[in-house]
């Protein structure tokens, strides 16, 4: 299976939360890179790792005043990376952080938190199991879901070795890049395989994304997460990730808005009239080559026909600028899809 610009825009942005780097597009278009290797190359990289992480902590509220700050949990994905740490236990340390238990406070939110986080449970209908984790949570010895603990830590321990456990987080990862279900059969083959190895989330994603499932979802565009909207922005005009501070004022902007689907196109449009964009330079010297580089750069395709003729039009009899043509597309709602 070769490697296209769609799929290769597809797999970045839901490995790396961001589009292809030039330098990355530059280098795999001149090479007959497989889906295979180019998977193999992106998830041996820290950044899959850092993105993955980051993921973990939007899903567990953990941001500004709760992120995390300490070595230990910094350091998580470099040990992911290294085959240190498999997820089960990465997400183990986020959970008996410090930084969870602020932003759960008290033997209530917690227990409740964790069981519907991590198992899907609601506790308004076994209120029995909330109160076994609360006693446990408060010190007394007990059992909770037929496991024997006498604290907050044996409340994380005990709900993470569940089986049931590594199904939700199965069953999330894939529908956060698939926006359905795994089938019943798959999810509990893969639930048994990463039970049994650790280390084998890589390889199961990998599957995951070589499958017929993960190309017919190429075609049903979906709508990026803020985080992937922010981060594949920055890559697209400036050539580069955003740091942390543009990212954080961005995203916090955006979820002050139930649609943020209009402040994304302000958003657009502000980077690309902050002086701080260069059009490419071919954009006066060869109008169809810019006009079919930027929708391959924003779009992840080509230009139909009556796009490439329109667009071309208008560039030739003066009615936009090329930096007209990138606000056009920045400001499209496919680009808030990919």
């Amino acid at each position: 299976m070769r490697v296209d610009p769609s799929f290769q825009r597809l797999v970045c942005i839901d490995l790396l939360g961001r589009t292809a780097l030039p330098e990355e597009r530059r280098a795999w278009s001149q090479g007959s890179l497989s889906a295979e290797q180019l998977l193999d190359e992106l998830l041996a990289r820290r950044e899959f790792w850092e993105t993955w992480y980051e993921n973990q902590l939007f899903f567990y509220l953990l941001l500004d005043n709760f992120r995390p700050a300490t070595a230990a949990l910094d350091e998580l994905p470099q040990q992911l990376l290294e085959g240190r740490l498999g997820v089960r236990e990465a997400l183990r340390a986020v959970l008996i952080s410090s930084s969870f238990n602020a932003r759960n406070p008290g033997p209530d939110t917690f227990v409740s938190t964790v069981l519907e986080q991590n198992l899907g449970i609601t506790v308004q209908k076994q209120p029995a199991l909330l109160e076994a984790g609360k006693k446990m949570y408060d010190g007394y010895r007990g059992k909770l879901l037929n496991a024997a603990g006498a604290s907050q830590a044996d409340v994380v321990r005990i709900v993470v070795e569940q089986e049931g456990f590594l199904a939700h987080y199965l069953a999330r990862e894939h529908r956060a890049i698939f926006g359905h279900d795994l089938p019943k059969a798959e999810l509990e083959a893969a639930v048994k395989r990463l039970a049994a190895a650790p280390l084998e989330y890589p390889r199961i994603l990998r599957e995951w994304l070589l499958s017929e499932r993960y190309r017919e979802r190429a075609q049903r565009r979906r709508t990026k997460s803020d985080h992937a909207f922010i981060r594949s922005l920055y890559v697209d005009l400036l050539g580069r990730v955003p740091t942390y501070e543009e990212h954080q004022r961005i995203r916090n902007a955006m979820q002050s808005f139930s649609d943020a689907a209009p402040l994304r196109s302000v958003i657009s449009r502000m980077l690309l009239d902050s002086g701080k964009v260069m059009l490419p330079e071919n954009a006066a010297a060869d109008p169809q080559g810019f006009v079919r580089e930027s929708f391959q750069r924003f779009y992840g395709r080509a230009p139909s026909a009556e796009e490439e003729r329109g667009y071309l039009a208008a560039l030739k009899q003066g009615q936009v600028s090329p930096s007209l043509v990138w606000k056009a597309l920045l400001t499209h709602p496919e680009y808030q899809t990919y």
